[in-house]
């Protein structure tokens, strides 16, 4: 079976921040893409380049309406005969997801069509006198999408996991002392751009603490809950910063050690995250808020919690697909 090399051309009409990256992502994603060679000493047509035979040709269009981007692919083979058609839509002023989605799928158009010029090689030759005629038909291809506008057919996309756990010490729990601890959380992606964290946590204090009895120290346990939106920086996918903001509440409870006192705490506030990729999915995660307590009985009568509390963490995380 002959190949044909494959063309990529790119036309970005407005709006798109990271046009140069855009087409990068294409180019790299096609690097190695052949098609089946489908022209004859009878149907060549002249190459788009100069000193090249025919070709693939994939086209892309990109454009942005507002805050929406919208990019449309067509794939013609070496005779000019359109093979597949996509458009994809996404939110943001970034045009690269929406090239690596639409190279991706290419690629899949590319390996499917190689496979079947492969079989109908392996179909027995009619016998001499024989007429055999099989109309090549193009062939439509969905490619998983993020898209809002998700049409009919397309399979939901991988929805993107994280793991992770962090150090944390936070203030405003019991009077003025800190509490040091370990938070382990998941992040679950609902929408593109939105997420869910629900997270654990477990410290102690950094100092004694004023009881009815004397001092003791304490040691907390509880959960949050967040609802984040993420934003990515303007820069290549998984090298570089994502920033979450989110909001939600959390609710603990504190024992002292000693005395065996124990008290309830809520909190409602929001934070911000910092996620900075290292490679390989794994990311360096730096996260703070704060927020108004809404529990604040005190270990004892001398010692109530404060009105505000304020939380610092750093740790690691991974991510999956």
């Amino acid at each position: 079976m002959d190949v044909a090399p494959v063309e990529v051309s790119v036309e970005a009409r407005s709006g798109c921040s990271d046009e140069s990256r855009a087409r990068a992502a294409l180019d790299e994603a096609l690097a190695s893409a052949h098609g089946p060679r489908r022209s004859s000493a009878a149907s060549m047509k002249p190459s788009t380049r100069e000193g090249d035979g025919p070709r693939w040709i994939i086209a892309v269009r990109l454009e942005r309406d507002g805050g929406v981007g919208h990019a449309e692919a067509i794939i013609r083979d070496d005779v000019g005969h359109e093979v597949a058609r996509r458009s994809v839509t996404e939110r943001g002023k970034a045009c690269a997801p929406l090239t690596r989605a639409l190279g991706a799928w290419a690629s899949l158009v590319l390996d499917q069509e190689l496979a079947r010029a492969h079989d109908e090689d392996a179909t027995p030759k009619a016998a001499p006198g024989e007429t055999s005629v099989t109309p090549y038909r193009g062939t439509g291809y969905l490619l998983p999408t993020a898209s809002p506008d998700r049409g009919a057919g397309t399979e939901p996309p991988d929805r993107i996991v994280e793991l992770g756990a962090l150090a944390f010490l936070r203030s405003g729990l019991v009077g003025a002392t800190s509490t040091a601890g370990l938070s382990p959380y998941v992040n679950v992606q609902v929408s593109p751009s939105i997420f869910l964290r629900p997270s654990l946590a477990l410290g102690w204090s950094t100092d004694r603490v004023a009881v009815k009895n004397g001092t003791s120290r304490y040691t907390t346990a509880g959960g949050r809950f967040d609802a984040c939106k993420r934003i990515p920086g303007n820069y290549i996918e998984q090298r570089g910063i994502e920033l979450d903001l989110c909001a939600g509440g959390d609710l603990m409870i504190v024992v002292t050690q000693e005395s065996s006192l124990s008290r309830l705490r809520s909190s409602i506030g929001p934070n911000a995250n910092l996620r900075g990729e290292l490679g390989g999915g794994f990311a360096l995660e730096l996260r703070g808020g704060f927020g108004a307590n809404l529990a604040r009985a005190a270990l004892s009568t001398e010692d109530p919690a404060p009105l505000l509390v304020a939380t610092g963490e750093v740790g690691v995380s991974a991510r999956w697909p």
